[in-house]
């Protein structure tokens, strides 16, 4: 159900969109190019999404995705990554949302640990229950993806129980 209203002021119905409704959804393909852009944009990675894309959650404002968030799958483990929210629509719970339904979907896949990079939101992670982990004590698997070596950078790594 959307929130919007017709806007009748020049005498035709219009739909106007209300940005403060929000729709959380599965990622489709169709939408891969605007969440590599939303991605660029916070320079974070974006050149090995495509792969993972099936475990990738959006949040949208009308027709625009404003959040994304997505997991890589390793057996019962999993990569936490690219939770991203676009400049104009961050500090209105939009990362939490897509944390709690990220997490959602990893446990019902069966993932039982997730981890992630990185080097900027280590407290916001602490919160949510991930703890800081050495690189060295993450899976094998997880730490041979392109994702790891692509955040080399990071300065820390967390890891959290399902």
């Amino acid at each position: 159900m959307s929130n919007q209203q017709p806007d009748t002021s020049a005498g035709q119905p219009r739909e106007r969109r209300d940005e403060s409704f929000l729709e959380f959804g599965v990622a489709t393909r169709s939408a891969l190019s605007e969440v590599k852009r939303l991605l660029a944009d916070s320079d974070l990675p974006q050149s090995d999404v495509e792969p993972h894309f099936d475990d990738f959650i959006v949040a949208r404002s009308g027709d625009s995705i404003v959040g994304v968030v997505g997991i890589e799958r390793h057996g019962r483990s999993g990569l936490l990554r690219s939770l991203c929210v676009r400049r104009d629509f961050r500090r209105r719970g939009i990362a939490e949302q897509l944390c709690a339904l990220i997490e959602s979907h990893a446990g019902n896949i069966g993932i039982s640990e997730l981890y992630l990079l990185t080097t900027t939101a280590e407290r916001y992670f602490a919160k949510r229950g991930f703890s800081e982990c050495a690189r060295d004590v993450v899976p094998t698997s997880l730490r041979q993806t392109q994702q790891f070596y692509l955040c080399a950078r990071a300065r820390r790594c967390a890891c959290g129980a399902q």
